[in-house]
């Protein structure tokens, strides 16, 4: 995937997200910002699986094998990533550095797509390339299809890139909450900002 692809390349609705989220913070009535966000969640509110890949090691990669060898990574995992999202029905929004950012109608296939991304990226011959992955499920903003919002984007990105161990799925109970037993998941405890939190984990293979 490249800066030109459709996917992640604004589309016509930025103009007016912008629009939208530039007459919010003008707004000094309060009737008039709730106004503003009910229609911004109508347009482009959505309930959907959010999965958060990290890649590990980069830090140590670029140290080792030069800043190009680390670079080139990246862009084995993004080739690797898209591919994976499309196999599974889930759609690429962005990538930030070393991390991606998918979305999927529903958690099986998000968790499907998760495991087969760590399978391909630790199967890439000449530099095998290791994942965490965080997974939420919620109400969240998909702004023009290339940026997304909320807190499920968060808790993934926390799960994803600070709480997941190499090779390790970390899933809310939300994003767990229609897997069956069957997936061999295994509940365990947390703790996210301080405080307590439930989560399941698809444990290193």
């Amino acid at each position: 995937m490249t800066a030109t692809d459709p996917l992640l390349s604004p589309g016509p609705d930025h103009a007016a997200s912008e629009a939208a989220l530039r007459a919010w913070a003008s707004a000094r009535d309060p009737a008039a910002r709730t106004a503003i966000e009910t229609d911004l969640w109508r347009r482009f509110g959505h309930t959907l699986t959010v999965v958060v890949v990290d890649m590990c090691g980069f830090s140590r990669r670029a140290r080792n094998d030069g800043l190009i060898g680390a670079l080139s990574m990246i862009a084995t995992l993004r080739v690797s990533i898209a591919e994976v999202a499309v196999r599974h029905g889930g759609r690429t929004i962005k990538f930030e550095a070393d991390n991606a950012f998918l979305t999927f109608d529903e958690s099986a296939p998000a968790l499907t797509a998760a495991r087969d991304a760590l399978a391909s990226l630790r199967a890439v011959a000449d530099q095998p390339i290791k994942i965490s992955v965080g997974i939420d499920r919620g109400p969240v903003l998909l702004l023009d299809g290339t940026d997304l919002y909320g807190e499920p984007v968060n808790i993934a990105s926390k799960l994803g890139e600070d709480m997941a161990r190499r090779g390790e799925i970390l899933l809310t109970p939300a994003a767990a909450a229609d897997l069956p037993d069957t997936w061999g998941l295994r509940p365990i405890s947390l703790s996210l900002s301080g405080e307590p939190f439930a989560a399941f984990t698809d444990p290193p293979k």
